[in-house]
């Protein structure tokens, strides 16, 4: 497979324990796109945790297509990462194009 898309509201954990296992089986894919909405979660899915989660384990990967909502709930208090903090975090990281 050289492409994959997925679309998906995830309520509890199953970003962690289903769509990651998922992904890591996906070695030689070439173009990802994920629509995800993660809500109920005790930390951020930022771009240092989609690097080290995701894209070290996708070594063929050319295109990386996303949007990730990630939900917290801190003392009454909802954190967004903007775009530019993302692209930051990876131009940071390394990454030429974002």
């Amino acid at each position: 497979m050289n492409c994959f898309s997925l679309t998906c509201c995830c309520p509890t954990d199953e970003y962690d324990t289903r769509i990651l296992s998922l992904l890591h089986r996906m070695i030689k894919l070439e173009e990802l796109t994920l629509d995800i909405i993660n809500d109920k979660r005790t930390t951020f899915i930022d771009a240092t945790q989609i690097n080290d989660k995701i894209l070290i384990h996708i070594p063929c990967l050319r295109k990386f297509t996303f949007h990730i909502n990630t939900e917290v709930e801190l003392h009454r208090l909802t954190h967004y990462s903007s775009n530019e903090d993302i692209q930051q975090t990876f131009i940071n990281i390394g990454y030429q194009q974002v």
